[in-house]
């Protein structure tokens, strides 16, 4: 969602490509957004020939108050720069596509269910495949989906080869804090708690194909490499 200026795993020189036929959209700094109230929101994403419109609000996704400003990376803010905070925050939701099998992110079933196994399946557009990234000033993110406000996270909190990517209820537990590596065309998604990458099981190309944890670079493909866009 949010992107540190200079940040070398995100930085302002490597935003991704949109996917064709997608309307760019801004990848706006964490500055000039609010901490009182934090009613905020409103995030437009055209993707391909869906037109596909996302708004949503930090309220509706059950972050009020501190909790907000902590998912907005603003605790810290205060006097004359929360004065100046604007009264709105753009929330971005953008695809997730794999760089080896060019599908996409996805949550089964448009499913809201805790510990649902994530897939990747033909980019559409929907709410099931738009992620947003939220800064945790650390330097890590969580992605939560535009449809189930869940967050990616790894299964039981496993630091296993193959342990399956889920969606879980946001939470500060570091299965659910990525690092956003820049490698060639896109990133790669690590896991803080394990070290290891978000990866398309087996390298596959499939529909419903699931996703795992894996050792970064270790399946000699681009199946570890996602492009946001």
């Amino acid at each position: 969602m949010f992107f540190p200026a200079g940040s070398r795993t995100l930085g302002e020189s490597a935003r991704p490509v949109p996917p064709r036929g997608a309307e760019r959209v801004g990848f706006p700094l964490r500055t000039s957004v609010p901490v009182g109230g934090c009613t905020v929101t409103v995030a437009t994403i055209k993707t391909g020939k869906t037109g596909k419109t996302a708004r949503k609000t930090l309220r509706k996704a059950g972050f009020t108050g501190a909790a907000a400003a902590f998912a907005l990376g603003l605790v810290g803010l205060t006097g004359a720069d929360a004065a100046a905070a604007s009264a709105k925050v753009q929330i971005v939701y953008t695809l997730a596509i794999n760089s080896h099998s060019v599908k996409c992110l996805d949550v089964p079933e448009n499913s809201n269910s805790n510990n649902q196994g994530i897939e990747q399946f033909g980019c559409n557009g929907n709410g099931n495949q738009l992620w947003t990234r939220v800064s945790l000033g650390n330097g890590f993110f969580q992605l939560m989906n535009e449809n189930s406000h869940k967050c990616l996270d790894v299964r039981g909190h496993s630091t296993s080869d193959r342990a399956v990517v889920v969606q879980n209820g946001c939470t500060t537990d570091t299965s659910q804090q990525w690092l956003l590596r820049q490698v060639g065309v896109g990133f790669q998604v690590v896991a803080r708690h394990s070290g290891k990458c978000a990866t398309v099981a087996d390298s596959s190309r499939a529909d419903k194909a699931g996703i795992i944890q894996f050792p970064c670079g270790a399946t000699g493909t681009l199946s570890d490499n996602w492009q946001f866009g």
